[in-house]
C-alpha cells in the first residue's frame, strides 16, 4: 500500500515483532533498498542489531528526552544501550548449567479450537517442563502458543479442549484443566502475562496493593480485614529486593509508573511467592534493553532456585539467552525440539516458518559433508553460489546459474570473470574447479552453504560493533553520567542513588490523587462549582429573584418550621439510596434499578405490616417489616446480578425493565383485599407498631419533623460500608473488579460472585431506604397507586455520582440534595419553576464530571504540558 502511494517518507514502527529470522533479514534488505532509492526511512525499534544492520544515523530517546543523534558506524551496540537506559548493559545472561529435577508440568496430547471455532489452535501438543529447567516456546504469533499458555494459566477457556495438562507437586498430580485460576495460584503457579496493563496490574492500586493482589491470605489478611502493617512491610521488602523505582515508594499508583518498573512489580509479586512453576509470556515485551536484562536475570534466578519455567518470547535473543530446551511451534503443533547450544537462529526460523524435517535428520550433517562445504566455500564456485543465496534462489536455480556462468567462462566473458574474481591467466584452473564443484554439489551441501552465509552475515554486523567509538557518543555517555550524579547530589536527605532517582518520576498534586479521603474533597469542590453555575442559570432565567432564591437554598431549612428536621429525616433514605448505587458502581456495574428495588421493598413490607399486624407485638412488627424490606430489595437486586453473571445480560437493560415491573406489581398489591380502601382509592399503611422508632430524636427537633432511627442507621451503614470497601478482602476484590475485569480474573477473583453480591447488597440498601421513607415515626397515612417509576432511585444515582461512589461522600451529597428539596417551595415563591431544583442538581453532576476530567488531565500531565506550551508561546511573542 505504501509503495502504491509512492510515498517518499516511510516509517516502520517495530516491524519485525512477528517475523522469523529469515523474514527479518529480507525486510532489512528491503528497507535498505528503499534508502538506496532515495526515500527517507524512519525505523523505530529497540533491537540494536537491526539499527546496526540498516541504519545510517540513530537518534536515542530516554524517558521522552532526546539523548542525541549519531552516525551508526561510529557507535557500538554497548554504547547505544548505555545511552538508552543510563547504565552499562550486559547482553548475555550469565547462567550455570541447569540442575534438572523431576517433571513439574506435563502437557499430554493437548488440542483445542480457536475462540471463533474457525480451526484448531493447538493440535496434539505434548511437552514436559522439569524442575530447575527453562523450556522455551519459539513461534510466530498466532500459532497456538497463546491458547496453550492461557489454558495452562486458566486465563481463558477454548472450545473442544482435549488432552491433559498435568501439574506435579509433592508427589501429587492434578489436571489443571479441571481447576480455576485461584486453585492454580494456590498450587504454586506464577504467571507473568503478556499484557501487563490488561492482566498483570490493577492500575489504580498502588505498588504494595498490587504486590499482594494474588495473595489475599495470611499474613496480609486477618479475619477478612487487610493487615496494612504486613502489606507495607512486604511492599518495602519487594521494592528493595527488585529495585522498583517510583515517585512515592510503595504508595505510588502503578498506572503512573514506567513500563519497566510496572514489569518489576509483576515480577516481584510472582517470583516473591517462590513458585513451583513459572509461566513467562513475553515478559520483555515493550521494555528497553536495561529492563530486559533485569527480567532475564530474575527468570534465571527462579530457575536456579528450583522452579520449572515455561517461557514464550517473540525475541529469539531472549530464548537463546535463557532456554535449556526449545520447543518450536507452527500451526498449533510442536514441529521441533532443539538444544539451544546446538542450533542457531536460522534453523529455528526454518521451523517457525513451517519447516518439518524429522528430528533424526535435523543434525545429519556428516563429517564428509562439512569438509566438502569447507572446500566449496574457499573455491571460485562459492562466489557464484553466494550471489544465488543473496537472491533467494533454491537449489535447482542455483545449479542452473552456475552452469550459465560456466558457459560464459568458456566464451571468455569479462562479466563472468568478474563474477568469480579471477584473471584470464587463471581461467583454465577456475573452469576446472567450477566444473568439479558443480558435479559434486548436492542439495544438502547447498543448505549448509546457505546457513554458513547467513551466519557470516550476522558475524559481519557484530564485528562492526568492535570498531573504536567516536568521541561524540563517548562524551554523551559521560555527560549523562554527570547529570545523573548531579540529580542525586541535589536531593536532600537521600543517602542512596535509588531513592534519589525515584524522585525523577512525576508527582501528582494531593487534591487530584485517587484516595478515598480525597474523593470527599472532590465532591465538595463539585458542589461549590455546581452551586456557582446554578446561580448563573438562575440569573439567566429570572434575574430579579436570583439573589433571594439562591439564598433560600441555605436558609429555607432554618426559616421554615420543621424544615431542618425534615432535611435531616429525608437525608437518611437518600444516603441508603446513594449506597445502593455506589456499591455496585465500585464493582464496575451501573445499578439503575434502585427505583424498582425501593418500590418492591416498600410493597412487600406493606403487605407484611397489614396482614401480620394482628399477630405480632409492636416493636417486633417493625423489625419484621424492616427485614422484609431488606430481603425484598436484595432479592430484586439479585435478579439483574444473576442475569449479568451467568447470561451476560447488560445490567442497565435488565434493571430498567425491572423498574417498570415493580410499578405494575405495586399497582396489583395495593388493591389486594384488606388493604385497598374504596372510599379513598388508596391503601392505609399507617399500621400501629410498624413505624420506625424515634429513640427520642423527635424531641431534639420541632414537633412534626419526623426525625427517627433512620438517619442513625444510614450514617452507621455509610461508615461501615466505607470500612468494608476500603479495608477488607471483599472490598479489595470489589474495587479490583471495578478497575479491570481481566486483571481481577487474572488475580483469581470470581467475577460472578462479585457481580451477584454487589447487586444484592445494593438492592438491600434500596429496600431499607423504602422502610425509612414509607414507615416514618409520623406517617401520612395513605399510599396511592403509582403509575411511573419511583424518582427516589434516580436521586440515589445523583448522590452516588456527586459522591464519586465514596460511601462517606454519600452523607454530604444526600444532605445537599435533601436541602435542595426543602428549598423547592421558597424557589417557587421567588418566581422559579418547580423543576429549578432538578436543573441545579444536574449542573452539580456535570461539575462532578468536570472535576474528574481535570483530575485525569493533571495525572496524565496534559495540564502541565498545555501551560508550558502557553508560556513558551507568550515568551516567543514577547521576543518578537
Amino acid at each position: 500500500k505504501v509503495l502504491y502511494r509512492n510515498a517518499d517518507i516511510l516509517i516502520f514502527d517495530e516491524p519485525t515483532a512477528v517475523l522469523t529470522p529469515q523474514e527479518i533479514d529480507n525486510l532489512m534488505r528491503i528497507i535498505r533498498g528503499f534508502a538506496e532509492q532515495g526515500k527517507a526511512v524512519i525505523l523505530i525499534t529497540h533491537k540494536l542489531n537491526e539499527i546496526k544492520q540498516v541504519a545510517d544515523t540513530v537518534t536515542i530517546m530516554r524517558r521522552g528526552r532526546g539523548m542525541g543523534t549519531y552516525a551508526v558506524k561510529d557507535c557500538s551496540q554497548d554504547q547505544l544501550a548505555e545511552l538508552m537506559v543510563g547504565k552499562k548493559v550486559n547482553f548475555t545472561v550469565d547462567k550455570k548449567a541447569p540442575t534438572i529435577g523431576k517433571p513439574v508440568l506435563e502437557i499430554q496430547n493437548f488440542s483445542c479450537l480457536r475462540k471463533d471455532k474457525s480451526r484448531k489452535a493447538d493440535d496434539d501438543v505434548s511437552l514436559v517442563v522439569h524442575a530447575g529447567e527453562i523450556a522455551a516456546i519459539a513461534a510466530i504469533e498466532g500459532n497456538g502458543q497463546e491458547e496453550l499458555i492461557q489454558s495452562i494459566t486458566g486465563i481463558d477457556r477454548f472450545p473442544k479442549t482435549s488432552g491433559k495438562i498435568i501439574f506435579h507437586k509433592d508427589e501429587k498430580s492434578v489436571d489443571l484443566l479441571g481447576q480455576n485460576i485461584k486453585q492454580r495460584i494456590d498450587e504454586g503457579i506464577s504467571d507473568i502475562p503478556a499484557d501487563r496493563l490488561r492482566y498483570g496490574l490493577l492500575l489504580d492500586y498502588d505498588v504494595q496493593q498490587n504486590l499482594i493482589s494474588r495473595e489475599l491470605k495470611a499474613p496480609y489478611v486477618r479475619a477478612g480485614f487487610l493487615n496494612s502493617k504486613a502489606i507495607s512491610k512486604h511492599g518495602e521488602k519487594m521494592v528493595q529486593e527488585f529495585d522498583i523505582r517510583s515517585s512515592s515508594g510503595i504508595k505510588t499508583r502503578t498506572g503512573d509508573m514506567s513500563g519497566g518498573n510496572q514489569q518489576k512489580v509483576i515480577i516481584a509479586r510472582e517470583l516473591g511467592r517462590k513458585p513451583v512453576l513459572l509461566i513467562s509470556d513475553q515478559a520483555t515485551r515493550g521494555l528497553d534493553v536495561g529492563a530486559i536484562e533485569f527480567v532475564n536475570k530474575e527468570i534465571i534466578r527462579a530457575r536456579d532456585a528450583g522452579a520449572a519455567v515455561l517461557l514464550y518470547s517473540t525475541e529469539l535473543e531472549d530464548i537463546f539467552n535463557l532456554a535449556d530446551v526449545i520447543y518450536v511451534m507452527h500451526e498449533g503443533k510442536i514441529v521441533a525440539t532443539l538444544d539451544p547450544k546446538k542450533t542457531d537462529y536460522q534453523e529455528i526460523g526454518y521451523y517457525m516458518g513451517g519447516g518439518r524435517l524429522e528430528v533424526e535428520d535435523q543434525k545429519s550433517e556428516s563429517v564428509e559433508q562439512v569438509v566438502k562445504s569447507e572446500k566449496i566455500a574457499l573455491s571460485p564456485c562459492y562466489r557464484i553460489l553466494e550471489r544465488c543465496i543473496q537472491k533467494g534462489m533454491d537449489y535447482p536455480q542455483a545449479k542452473s546459474e552456475v552452469r550459465s556462468i560456466k558457459r560464459m567462462l568458456a566464451h571468455r566473458s569479462v562479466t563472468a570473470l568478474g563474477s568469480v574474481g579471477c584473471s584470464f591467466a587463471e581461467l583454465p584452473q577456475v573452469k576446472r574447479s567450477i566444473a568439479k564443484d558443480l558435479r559434486n554439489l548436492s542439495k544438502k551441501d547447498y543448505q549448509i552453504l546457505q546457513r554458513r552465509f547467513e551466519k557470516n552475515s550476522r558475524l559481519d554486523v557484530v564485528a562492526s560493533e568492535s570498531d573504536k567509538p567516536s568521541l561524540t557518543i563517548q562524551e554523551a555517555i559521560e555527560q549523562d553520567e554527570k547529570r545523573t550524579a548531579q540529580a542525586v547530589a541535589q536531593v536532600a536527605g537521600k543517602a542512596d542513588v535509588k531513592g534519589a532517582l525515584s524522585l525523577k518520576s512525576k508527582k501528582i498534586p494531593f487534591i487530584f490523587r485517587s484516595s478515598g479521603s480525597v474523593a470527599l474533597l472532590d465532591s465538595i469542590l463539585a458542589i461549590l462549582i455546581g452551586l456557582f453555575l446554578g446561580f448563573i442559570v438562575m440569573l439567566a432565567v429570572y434575574p430579579g429573584g436570583a439573589v433571594s432564591g439562591f439564598a433560600s437554598l441555605f436558609t429555607s431549612f432554618v426559616r421554615r418550621k420543621n424544615s431542618f428536621g425534615q432535611t435531616i429525616w429525608y437525608t437518611g433514605p437518600l444516603i441508603l439510596l446513594g449506597l445502593s448505587v455506589a456499591i455496585p458502581n465500585k464493582g464496575g456495574l451501573f445499578n439503575i434499578g434502585a427505583s424498582g428495588q425501593f418500590t418492591i421493598g416498600a410493597v412487600c413490607a406493606f403487605v407484611v405490616a397489614n396482614y401480620l399486624s394482628p399477630y405480632i407485638a409492636n416493636q417486633g412488627l417493625f423489625v419484621l417489616v424492616m427485614i422484609t424490606g431488606i430481603l425484598a430489595g436484595a432479592l430484586y437486586g439479585m435478579i439483574p446480578g444473576l442475569l449479568k453473571a451467568f447470561l451476560n445480560v447488560n445490567e442497565v437493560v435488565s434493571t430498567i425493565m425491572l423498574n417498570w415491573t415493580s410499578v405494575y406489581v405495586s399497582m396489583i398489591v395495593i388493591t389486594l383485599p384488606k388493604i385497598y380502601d374504596k372510599s379513598t382509592t388508596a391503601a392505609n399503611y399507617a399500621v400501629p407498631g410498624a413505624n420506625v422508632p424515634t429513640l427520642g430524636l423527635d424531641k431534639i427537633f420541632p414537633a412534626g419533623s419526623r426525625v427517627d432511627l433512620g438517619i442513625l442507621v444510614a450514617l452507621v451503614l455509610a461508615v461501615v460500608i466505607y470500612i468494608v470497601i476500603s479495608n477488607t478482602k471483599y472490598g479489595f476484590k470489589l474495587r479490583a473488579s471495578g478497575m479491570s475485569k481481566d486483571a481481577s480474573k487474572y488475580c483469581g477473583y470470581s467475577r460472578r460472585s462479585i457481580v451477584v453480591s454487589s447487586m444484592t447488597l445494593g438492592g438491600a440498601m434500596a429496600g431499607l431506604a423504602a422502610i425509612f421513607y414509607f414507615f416514618p415515626s409520623s406517617p401520612q397515612g395513605l399510599l396511592t397507586p403509582v403509575r411511573s417509576v419511583a424518582s427516589q432511585g434516580f436521586d440515589g444515582i445523583s448522590i452516588a455520582l456527586i459522591a464519586n461512589n465514596n460511601p462517606l461522600g454519600t452523607i454530604l451529597s444526600a444532605f445537599f440534595l435533601s436541602m435542595l428539596k426543602q428549598a423547592n417551595i421558597p424557589l417557587q415563591q421567588a418566581g422559579y419553576d418547580k423543576n429549578i431544583v432538578n436543573v441545579i442538581m444536574g449542573v452539580v453532576i456535570y461539575s462532578t464530571a468536570a472535576v474528574k476530567l481535570v483530575s485525569f488531565l493533571v495525572k496524565k500531565g496534559y495540564v502541565r504540558y498545555a501551560l508550558n506550551r502557553a508560556k513558551k508561546a507568550k515568551s516567543a511573542q514577547v521576543d518578537r
